[in-house]
């Protein structure tokens, strides 16, 4: 594509790469980070001023105590009490209806030195073995009657319990919680901005023209999309299955190892989607791509491809057949009610679609007439959108064909004429001198005559090997041998053969030639004589006291030789004309020549698969020779 920008030099895979697990590397902190975070904030560390005995996670605690302590109770008089010591004690109380208050009934490891009481009043949510789904109401009036409440030790000693175990854990969180709010905000801002540089350079290396595509580019967008999605689908399933199996299976390093590189998996696979489908935006016309299009497409050819006349039975008998319906249920008065407006839009497309008929007609029968403008075929229907556009064809061609004709029959009569004038000149100069010959003369005037038939003959021999060159060339009757031609080194082998002559015409020959090494494949000798022509132009058409510019350079697949000069004469002729046989840019005439030189170069530029284009800018006249390298 010609909008394509150059790649950068950064723009290569290997840094692409590095860029890619820079990401994946600030992912994993970002991860980490954020669990970190999560947790801080579920223990309450932002919002609690780092005071443990009054965390979420330390009342969650004390919840979980209560329900099974008050459970094991009721439920056969035992105490909950767990191996080692303990951070936490609790007292159970029973209301006594009697008497309106509340009396203890159990005591465990309670002391002056507990930081906290946390009451719960129970009514049927008991965890443990005393719970049951079909408890009697009586049941549940006796748990009504309960109530524990929880102490947690201060200072808390080294134990097995769950409080201890917890408060290590938010130790080490409220230790690290602003470092790691930095660090996971600065990592998702370079994140981002590394994102948005893996997308920026997606599709463009420095190795390659354009934009360069993987296998996976190439893919139907909505099936790689899919591909995409059941790939995410199927790592974010065993995430999930492995949070269901293993509780708390991030505090395992082995389980925790394995969840990160399930996340970057699913990270990397969400990457390849994202840069694939910038790199499609970016080469254009992504939706092309897709299985859907495709398929929305070859419908829409079919039908398309389907004549208009069974178009038009289709809707008509999907019409009569729905009058058939509604007369056989005209007791359906909602049926009939959608059926009339279906009617009334079936009418309006047909009183819109014969309008743009209409149309068509008149705009035939304008062409017929010769009066012809274009029309707007904007809102027409598609078979008339197609019907005008062959009519517009069919106006265009006959306007290039008449032109054409037109220019034929002048380029012939300009032909027949210049060639007349170009024999008739030496012809007529040879047969007077001759004639003067057979008369008296003296040495000085036979040797004035001779050399006066001398170089009428010379120029009447020059057109006629012209003409046969020419013909020959034009038919593609010469024989080509292809070889590696050095262009630097025939330029200037060429020119030295017209050194002298330009010199002559006070000519300055500037030469610029890209590299030493430009080589094309061509036929020395063609190359050589379109060089020749090319020089002999200039020698005879170009301003005295002038520059004259030749450049060579590569262009893609071809060699570019450039020919720059003023002209000496007016050039009131375009370079299509100029190219053509006996024509010259000296409308006068009055200097040598046949016309044919630009004409035979044209010829043998393409028999070698090449091309000869003349630019003319006021006096500025360019010739552009292009061979294949």
């Amino acid at each position: 594509m010609d909008s394509v920008r150059k790649a950068r030099p950064m723009e290569r895979f290997s840094v692409k790469l590095i860029a890619v697990l820079f990401l994946c590397v600030l992912g994993v902190v970002i991860l980490i980070g954020g669990f970190h975070l999560v947790n801080a904030n579920d223990y309450g560390i932002y919002t609690n001023d780092s005071d443990y005995y009054h965390s979420s996670s330390c009342y969650r605690n004390a919840y979980e105590i209560s329900r099974n302590a008050l459970a094991s109770y009721l439920d056969a008089g035992q105490t909950y009490e767990t191996a080692g010591v303990n951070n936490y004690g609790y007292i159970i109380y029973m209301y006594d209806d009697a008497a309106g208050q509340r009396k203890e009934v159990y005591r465990y490891n309670v002391n002056t030195n507990d930081k906290i009481g946390m009451s719960q009043l129970f009514s049927g949510d008991i965890a443990g073995s005393y719970y049951y789904d079909d408890m009697s109401e009586a049941d549940h009036y006796e748990l009504n009657r309960y109530e524990i409440e929880i102490r947690v030790k201060d200072p808390l000693v080294e134990s097995d319990d769950p409080f201890y175990k917890n408060y290590r854990y938010y130790s080490f969180l409220n230790q690290y919680k602003y470092w790691a709010l930095g660090i996971t905000l600065a990592a998702i801002v370079l994140f981002v901005l590394d994102l948005i540089w893996l997308i920026y350079s997606s599709g463009h290396d420095i190795n390659y023209d354009g934009y360069y595509l993987n296998w996976f580019d190439k893919i139907p967008f909505d099936v790689f999309t899919v591909i995409t999605a059941v790939y995410e689908t199927l790592f974010g399933w065993i995430i999930i299955e492995a949070f269901s199996y293993y509780e708390r299976f991030y505090d395992n390093l082995l389980y925790t190892i394995g969840a990160f590189i399930i996340l970057i998996m699913m990270g990397l696979g969400a990457l390849a989607w994202l840069l694939s489908f910038a790199k499609r935006v970016k080469a254009g016309g992504w939706y092309k791509n897709t299985v859907i299009y495709k398929i929305l497409y070859a419908i829409i050819q079919y039908i398309n491809s389907i004549a208009l006349i069974w178009k038009v039975a289709v809707v008509t008998a999907a019409y009569f057949l729905g009058l058939i319906f509604i007369v056989m249920n005209s007791y359906e008065r909602e049926i009939a009610t959608v059926y009339l407006l279906v009617s009334a839009v079936l009418l309006a497309f047909l009183l819109w679609w014969m309008a743009n008929a209409q149309k068509l007609k008149n705009h035939a029968e304008m062409i017929s007439k010769g009066e012809y403008e274009k029309i707007d075929s904007k809102w027409m229907p598609h078979e008339l959108k197609q019907h005008l556009d062959t009519l517009d064809s069919i106006q265009d061609g006959l306007e290039a064909a008449v032109e054409k004709h037109l220019k034929a029959e002048r380029l012939k009569t300009d032909l027949i004429t210049n060639v007349s004038h170009d024999i008739k000149t030496p012809l007529t100069s040879i047969i007077n001198y001759v004639d003067l010959l057979k008369k008296k003369h003296t040495k000085e005037d036979e040797a004035k005559y001779l050399e006066v038939l001398d170089r009428q003959s010379a120029r009447l021999k020059k057109l006629t090997e012209d003409l046969i060159e020419a013909s020959k060339a034009s038919t593609g009757n010469i024989n080509v041998e292809y070889n590696d031609i050095n262009v630097k080194e025939i330029i200037e082998q060429s020119l030295a053969e017209y050194r002298e002559k330009f010199e002559k015409s006070n000519l300055e020959i500037v030469t610029n030639i890209a590299s030493e090494e430009l080589m094309v494949k061509a036929d020395g000798n063609l190359l050589w004589r379109i060089l020749n022509n090319l020089y002999s132009n200039l020698n005879k058409y170009a301003l005295p006291g002038t520059r004259v510019y030749i450049d060579a350079e590569e262009e893609e697949n071809d060699i570019l030789i450039s020919v720059k000069n003023i002209s000496k004469d007016q050039l009131n002729i375009s370079p299509d004309e100029l190219m053509e046989r006996f024509v010259r840019g000296d409308s006068s005439r009055h200097t040598e020549g046949s016309g044919l030189g630009l004409n035979i170069a044209n010829s043998l530029a393409e028999i070698m698969h090449g091309s000869l284009k003349l630019t003319i800018d006021g006096d500025l006249f360019k010739t552009e020779l292009r061979l294949p390298k």
